[in-house]
């Protein structure tokens, strides 16, 4: 990579698992500690004998793999085998990458109060790959490998990692550059990995700061927010501002970037060679780990069987599709000039906003949450599209029940799409898509809801990434989820999440090419009509790209027909939960 790189981590357990940093963190309730887990990294360095890494029985693995060590599956000595602290520029490394595996996985070996300053998935490990050593000037520099793919992600997923945590990118491009592609190419060879990139601190040079390789399609890109040691603005507000230094999108091709933010300013952990010290630092570098470490919970919680009662590995789109289902929104973000402005939802500042993991991980019954999302097609959580215009759909009927207070209805889908062409990095709305799905949701009215990326006003056709939420759903009313394969090159996975207060729970797929070119433009029209008084049938007019239409007719029993010309095709009822 031509451009230099920069670098761009503890606290936060209480902020984004529960909204209030006072809380019990859900973790703890839960027993959720990443045990099991590895998380990839690629930094500076680690220091191996801070108490928060240590392990004295246990050499460090360097370039080999081992299940023994306290920490580390793997340390890639690619750039050298050392830490930094030193001031260079003017500036302190801190031993950046000691912090931010710290927070991701640290946890202390000695006292009682440094053990407070855990990482946020204490009993996790890391698989390491060193990219950063001094240059001839003396100065502290990174330099990843020229191939992603073969010569990091590949060593650290056979080291155990499934999520990767990435605090570094290039300040000088917001394309969908050959780093970029590297990214959502691993991420398509490898659906049961997430990689997690910081989204840079060039905040105050406005809209397209976001850095590559974080303008992939497929990783999550995270902002960062203010943590609660910040008083300026009060002990219980601030946590909901967006900081000024966070980069925001959207990329160079018009995509919808960072995807959520973390608190990020200023986060506690190791300090390299102070043995148990501790040291603040701030940015989107600090707020990844916490992110990362996170997913790692998550991905821990599926497969101890605490969803549903039966284990699964979830895949990468799930994962990301549980962080940003569990965003709450935030109230405004810093300008350059220490002012705080409102922002839209979702925006290029926030993302889908602040990660809140008892959003998805309910432990009071509050709520129901249904997600999907594995690569094992035996699994009834597998979801998948062979062929262009085939439709799933979701319906269900939200409670009427008055125990708990109104919850909005809320859908997110995520597929992991293949990898694109580099884009030049002239500020053009070029979608990068290669595989487009759409989701809408149906009211009892007939009405159309469309993710909230468009405002509302129609199909995405950028983001792999879509959202819907419904605020005051009818009570009692019968709502439809539709997922809809509008354009595949190749077959597709996906995965979806929808929470709120509903029952009565069951899935159709429709089975029927709608258009070999480009499947669905839109729905168009829903309204309900009679015959002969006895029967109420469902009509969608659904309009092609091509200008054809499409006829989609549901009996009274339930069943669909889809015509289009002479063709039809038959919903195919799977199953009900």
């Amino acid at each position: 990579l031509t451009p230099k790189l920069l670098f761009l981590t503890r606290w936060a357990r209480g902020v984004t698992q529960t909204g209030n940093w006072m809380n019990t963190p859900l973790s703890w309730k839960l027993g959720l500690d990443g045990r099991g887990q590895v998380i990839g990294m690629a930094d500076t360095g680690i220091d191996p004998s801070v108490c928060f890494i240590e392990d004295p029985d246990t050499p460090v693995p360097y370039n080999k793999v081992t299940g023994s060590h306290r920490k580390l599956t793997t340390y890639v000595t690619f750039a050298d085998r050392q830490e930094n602290t030193e001031k260079q520029g003017g500036v302190s490394t801190i031993g950046h990458g000691t912090h931010v595996a710290s927070t991701l996985v640290g946890r202390s070996t000695v006292s009682r109060a440094s053990a407070e300053y855990n990482g946020m998935a204490p009993n996790s490990k890391v698989a390491f790959f060193d990219i950063a050593k001094y240059d001839g000037a003396g100065n502290i520099q990174l330099f990843p490998p020229g191939d992603l793919n073969a010569d990091l992600f590949e060593r650290l997923y056979a080291a155990g990692a499934r999520v990767m945590s990435m605090s570094w990118g290039s300040p000088d491009s917001n394309c969908y550059s050959t780093y970029a592609v590297m990214v959502d190419e691993f991420m398509h060879n490898h659906p049961d990995s997430l990689v997690i990139f910081a989204a840079g601190n060039s905040g105050i040079k406005g809209d397209y700061s976001v850095v590559t390789p974080s303008t992939a399609k497929s990783c999550v890109t995270v902002g960062a927010s203010y943590n609660v040691q910040q008083t300026s603005f009060g002990l219980e507000s601030h946590i909901n501002f967006v900081a000024y230094f966070s980069s925001a999108g959207p990329t160079a091709d018009g995509r919808l970037k960072p995807d959520l933010v973390a608190p990020g300013y200023y986060i506690t952990a190791a300090r390299a060679l102070r043995g148990c010290e501790t040291i603040q630092s701030r940015g989107t570098s600090m707020a990844t780990p916490v992110v990362a470490g996170n997913a790692a919970l998550i991905r821990q919680w599926f497969m101890k069987g605490m969803y549903q009662n039966k284990a699964f590995v979830p895949n990468g789109a799930l994962l990301k599709a549980m962080l940003v289902h569990s965003a709450q929104k935030m109230a405004a973000f810093e300008d350059a000039n220490g002012i705080l402005r409102a922002m839209a939802y979702p925006d290029n500042h926030q993302g889908y906003g602040r990660v809140q993991l008892d959003q998805v991980v309910d432990t009071q019954g509050v709520f129901t949450l249904l997600a999907y999302g594995t690569q094992d097609p035996n699994d009834p959580r597998y979801r998948h599209f062979s062929k262009q215009g085939d439709i799933h759909d979701y319906k269900l009927r939200i409670s009427n029940s008055t125990r708990y207070p109104p919850r909005a209805l809320k859908v997110t889908l995520v597929w992991t799409d293949r990898p694109g062409a580099a884009t030049s990095c002239q500020k053009t709305r070029q979608s990068v898509l290669t595989n487009d799905l759409d989701l809408a949701v149906r009211d009892p009215r007939g009405s159309l809801a469309y993710p909230m990326s468009t405002a509302g006003k129609g199909p995405d056709r950028f983001n792999p990434l879509e959202q819907i939420i419904i605020d005051d759903p009818v009570p009692g009313g019968n709502y439809t989820i539709s997922v809809v394969a509008y354009n595949l090159v190749t077959p597709q996975n996906y995965a979806l999440v929808i929470s709120g207060q509903f029952s009565g729970f069951a899935y159709n797929e429709t089975v029927g090419q709608l258009d070999p070119v480009s499947g669905w433009d839109n729905f168009v029209a829903a309204f309900n009509g009679s015959a002969g008084g006895a029967a109420t049938f469902i009509l969608f007019l659904i309009l092609l790209t091509t200008g054809m239409a499409a006829m989609c007719l549901r009996t009274p029993s339930g069943q669909r027909a889809l015509h289009r010309g002479a063709e039809w095709a038959r919903e195919r009822e799977i199953g009900v939960q």
